[in-house]
């Protein structure tokens, strides 16, 4: 058993680890921990990637130490997870490159220094996950897996209190809401939902461009709240290693070129709201996808419902299975 850790050990070192749990995060012998806020880049990953110290917090361990601090989960859950990354469940044939944000985009210098004032996004909290499930009627293992991807996150606003956040790869797009349900306030007016200062809103949630998932077909759903809808789907119908999810930020919106390029060639379902500018975006959405190379389907939803509507119902896995099935 020692050899066969210390031999996982060796092909998941911390930084491998990391872009799962913390796409973007950028690690090295003086770095900020990556689970917390810090300010202060107090934390250190060494020994070519296998140990790292909290010198703010003085934690410090291994890799499987890292995953437990994460996932906030003990060190046997940490080492089973990693298990499954390496040969089980979402397959991973080798090690991803670090994303770098696409050339083409709409983002600005000002919008980069209103990105600075952003909270800290963070892993989730012990009964967090669970409460937010509860909330919107979804699978928690599927808002787990949203986290492991690094989609899903938390954080605590001075207004607001605590919040859940679905974000874009690339970190430059984050739409957050309140964790207990409530309308935020933002300014004189209040919403259930607001994308935090300087996002670029035409980047779209998930992980779908990253190269190690650039194989699976693509779900493309509308909102942050159908993102998680989708990966509790997916979670429910066993379907997680066979699709990924591209989550829109809205039916307006089109989407990049960046996005275009890494639909090219891959079946895309669209899962659009079953509303006028819901079916309206889909069409868009396919047109674009089709005249990009790519494989586009729509699945057209109910009158008035949207996923996270479904996910409410008794047939939710029946659905799931249904709107999944290659």
């Amino acid at each position: 058993m020692k050899d066969s850790l210390d031999e996982l050990k060796l092909r998941w070192p911390i930084g491998r680890i990391a872009e799962h749990l913390f796409p973007g995060w950028r690690w090295g012998l003086s770095c900020r921990c990556p689970w917390r806020e810090d300010k202060r880049a107090s934390f250190s990953v060494y020994s070519g990637g296998s140990r790292f110290k909290d010198h703010g917090a003085g934690d410090q361990g291994d890799v499987f130490d890292f995953v437990a601090f994460s996932l906030r989960i003990t060190n046997a859950e940490a080492i089973e997870f990693v298990r499954n990354l390496d040969g089980g469940g979402r397959s991973e044939p080798a090690p991803a490159p670090r994303w770098t944000a696409p050339t083409e985009s709409t983002d600005t210098e000002q919008k980069s220094r209103k990105r600075a004032s952003w909270p800290t996004l963070r892993t989730s909290l012990p009964g967090e996950l669970e409460q937010l499930a509860g909330l919107r009627g979804l699978d928690e293992g599927g808002l787990f897996y949203a986290a492991v991807d690094g989609v899903l996150r938390f954080c605590e606003t001075a207004r607001n209190g605590a919040c859940w956040a679905v974000r874009s790869l690339d970190g430059t797009n984050c739409r957050i809401r309140r964790l207990d349900g409530a309308l935020l306030r933002s300014g004189e007016r209040e919403a259930k939902s607001i994308a935090l200062p300087g996002s670029v809103a035409s980047e779209p949630f998930g992980v779908f461009a990253h190269e190690r998932f650039k194989h699976l077909p693509v779900l493309v759903c509308e909102g942050e709240a159908d993102v998680l809808a989708c990966y509790s789907m997916l979670h429910k119908a066993v379907a997680l290693d066979r699709w990924t999810v591209c989550g829109m930020g809205g039916a307006s919106l089109r989407l990049p070129q960046s996005s275009l390029q890494a639909l090219k060639g891959r079946r895309v379902r669209i899962l659009a709201h079953g509303d006028t500018p819901g079916r309206e975006a889909a069409a868009r959405w396919a047109d674009q996808v089709l005249g990009s190379g790519g494989l586009p389907e729509v699945a057209n939803l109910p009158d008035g419902t949207d996923l996270n509507d479904l996910a409410r119902l008794e047939t939710w896995g029946e659905t799931s299975t249904r709107l999944t099935d290659l």
